[in-house]
């Protein structure tokens, strides 16, 4: 069946386009700027209060949620009974490092990672000097930190906390700002202390986004908190107020809010930039004022556009789409008007094609080559199974006869064959995982070598359940051990991961300096148009790993080998760490 297409289809598409840019663009628009005319010099100035009262209302109560999270977060430690228990067992069997490693475990656990805090400190009543911490450097806390906190804040907080009981208190120190509160025992007698140190681009961050913001100030019960100290803007907004409040002078523009929160009077205040407020409302009026005239010109030359460059290309393409949708592959598309892009479409579209029709007459011999495949896909999993059974036979017969070295190597060599049998059918699997077909390689290694051969780790563990694809570190290691090795079979293998940006790294450094001929066989081995035939087991396993990285990842993703100045070879495996991975 054929497509016909009537000739006046163009010119029912070209009107169609132009009533729809005059009813529901040029009208609306033109309605709208007389509009805004009439009603924008009347109401400017109240809109713009308006908005900047909702927008310091809306960074007040984003601002007092992160404080009241904060406040939430920091009950963990009252509420999970781990240091509690610690504490009590340590009265106990007075074992320090059991409680420093409990008490400093959790706190990393439940403080580290929470953007709200740049470090947490916790210290028990009956030995307040030695302090429990931890800092996230994430948010760019350091140690010194705690440093600072142990040096010119922990007596203040010590003494403060005597009359804390239950309560949580706020104490600005400089320009950091620290939460103080107790850890009760049952009977309501405090035994420790709790701090946390403010992330304040964290905690605070909302009060920035006041329309016009310049400078801002918190001050708790008439004292200053955060921000920026100016006592003069607390002399005239200590009253509380049911909203933000806005106030101009010829100092210029303030907005303020005084609020209760948990026993405290918390007042908010934000100097405005006139500047920038002004800049706006002379932006609208002049935006309003030009865009009547360009309007209809802008009309015109956006429909001779879309019936030049769009309208008709489409057409073009849409007619040759139908020809295939009838059976027609292999249908061209000769001289399309329009632009580079659509010229480009019309090529991709003739190639795409003409593959199309190349792959529907090749499909029966695709087929009968998929049925040979199977077949020797069956056959070849016969003997890897046979393999793997064996050897857990004679693994049992090991350790019957108390051989365990010889156990150790069949378990090992048993964890490679199973990943290279990809029983489940995984393409990706955890990093945790992938890293034990290296281990179970490089015990195999060290047993054949013993103390001749060295393995030094340098892993980063949060990045252990990240998904990357099957059997990629196996192959380079075996490559790094095959060729780092020296004269008398000694060598050091070096395994490095980390993240960086978006990138997850992984780097095997090896002994030995690349030479000229090396780069120039690694170059070609690496390259997409070599013939690797005739290579050995370990040259196509590193051809394979870049291959299906670069397949699976991208070009900016993949494996390098190169020499570093300190004359080791190192071999660099590159993976997106954003990238969704779903076995099938």
């Amino acid at each position: 069946m054929k497509l016909h297409i009537k000739p006046n289809n163009e010119v029912s598409l070209k009107w169609s386009m132009m009533r729809t840019l005059i009813l529901c663009w040029v009208l609306p628009l033109t309605l709208l700027t007389i509009i805004v005319l009439n009603f924008v010099y009347r109401n400017l100035n109240q809109q713009t209060e308006q908005a900047i009262i909702n927008s310091t209302e809306k960074a007040v109560e984003i601002s007092l949620s992160r404080m009241q999270d904060s406040i939430t977060a920091s009950k963990n430690a009252s509420y999970l009974p781990t240091i509690r228990e610690r504490y009590n067992q340590f009265l106990l069997d007075q074992n320090k490092r059991q409680l420093y490693d409990t008490i400093t475990r959790f706190l990393s656990q439940q403080y580290r990672f929470d953007d709200r805090f740049l470090s947490t400190m916790l210290m028990f009543t009956d030995d307040p000097q030695n302090v429990y911490y931890t800092y996230s450097n994430k948010y760019m806390s350091t140690y010194s930190n705690v440093q600072y906190f142990k040096r010119h804040v922990l007596a203040q907080v010590m003494e403060i906390s005597k009359e804390l009981d239950t309560k949580v208190r706020f104490i600005p120190f400089d320009s950091r700002v620290y939460m103080v509160r107790n850890l009760m025992t049952p009977n309501f007698e405090p035994y420790a202390v709790i701090v946390m140190e403010l992330n304040n681009e964290s905690v605070f961050e909302s009060i920035g986004t006041i329309w016009g913001y310049e400078e801002g100030t918190i001050y708790k019960n008439g004292s200053f908190l955060w921000g920026s100290d100016n006592n003069e803007y607390l002399s005239r907004y200590d009253t509380i107020t049911d909203r933000s409040i806005y106030y101009k002078n010829s100092n210029g523009s303030y907005v303020y809010k005084t609020l209760k929160f948990n026993q405290d009077v918390l007042t908010f205040v934000a100097k405005l930039n006139n500047d920038v407020i002004l800049y706006e409302m002379d932006a609208l009026r002049y935006i309003v004022i030009l865009s009547i005239p360009l309007l209809f010109a802008f009309v015109l030359i956006v429909f001779r556009f879309f019936h030049r460059k769009i309208t008709k290309p489409i057409f073009h393409l849409i007619s040759a789409a139908h020809k295939i949708s009838d059976g027609n592959y292999g249908t061209q598309i000769q001289g399309i008007q329009g632009s580079q892009e659509f010229s480009f479409l019309g090529e991709a579209f003739n190639s795409m094609s003409l593959k199309l029709k190349h792959q529907f007459e090749q499909i029966y011999l695709e087929e009968l080559a998929l049925k040979d495949a199977r077949i020797m896909a069956l056959q070849s999993q016969i003997n890897p199974h046979f393999l793997n059974n064996t050897l857990e036979i004679i693994n049992w017969e090991a350790r019957l006869m108390e051989n365990y070295k010889v156990s150790g190597m069949i378990e090992a060599l048993s964890t490679i064959l199973g990943a290279t049998m990809n029983r489940k059918q995984q393409q990706h699997i955890p990093l945790a995982e992938e890293l034990s077909y290296a281990d179970a390689y490089f015990f195999i290694i060290s047993t054949r070598l013993g103390e001749r051969f060295q393995v030094i780790k340098d892993i980063d563990e949060s990045l252990l359940q990240v998904p990357v694809p099957r059997l990629i570190i196996q192959p380079i290691i075996e490559n790094a051990v095959e060729h780092g090795m020296n004269a008398q079979n000694q060598g050091i293998v070096t395994l490095h991961i980390f993240s960086k940006e978006d990138k997850l790294y992984i780097e095997v450094r090896n002994l030995g300096e690349l030479t000229a001929k090396d780069k120039e066989r690694i170059d070609a081995l690496l390259s997409d148009d070599y013939n690797a035939d005739n290579e050995r087991s370990t040259s196509l396993g590193i051809r394979n790993v870049n291959r299906r990285l670069k397949i699976i990842y991208g070009n900016d993703c993949g494996l390098s080998i190169k020499s570093d100045k300190d004359g080791s070879t190192v071999s660099t495996i590159i993976v997106k760490l954003n990238k969704t991975n779903t076995d099938k």
